[in-house]
């Protein structure tokens, strides 16, 4: 299974999508889910998103525990897709555990956003990486709490083909 995570790439570079797009593809079912609970009138929390209702997503997820002191951000769940393909799990850990400084505080950059807003985010994330373009899309989902501030994100990441150089 390719690498598509871009810790060690030797350039990277994201880019925002709007999320009108975002519902045209494959986040489409998780991000209607998320809008249906929204529009209702309520605040989208995790109990919202069981797992039978994320079945073709399960692997390619991360559960992100919001804290308000250091560690700020802790990975609840590491789906087993991504953990394969980032070649290691850190459930458990918090985002100070990413290895490379670019890479971590662009992540960082993601979740700041979304936790300060309350509103989704998709990013295409591409690095350089064994002279290959490695890309990947991202969701991210604020999920509340019953205080009505973020307390969890949901992140749901998706391969797209790499390309050589």
């Amino acid at each position: 299974m390719e690498n598509w995570y871009l810790e060690d790439a030797e350039q990277r570079e994201d880019r925002a999508i709007p999320l009108e797009e975002g519902m045209k593809g494959p986040f489409a079912p998780v991000l209607s889910m998320w809008n249906e609970i929204r529009s209702s009138g309520r605040l989208p929390a995790r109990a919202d998103f069981p797992p039978e209702k994320l079945v073709g997503f399960l692997g390619k997820i991360l559960l992100i525990e919001v804290h308000e002191q250091v560690p700020r951000f802790r990975f609840r769940l590491f789906g087993s897709d991504i953990s394969q393909r980032f070649g290691r799990d850190l459930t458990g850990k918090g985002l100070e555990d990413l290895k490379a400084p670019l890479y971590r505080e662009m992540v960082r950059r993601h979740y700041e956003e979304v936790v300060a807003s309350g509103k989704p985010s998709l990013y295409e994330i591409t690095g350089i990486r064994e002279m290959r373009h490695r890309r990947y899309q991202r969701l991210l989902l604020p999920l509340f709490g019953d205080d009505g501030r973020v307390a969890m994100l949901m992140a749901v990441s998706l391969p797209l083909p790499s390309n050589p150089v």
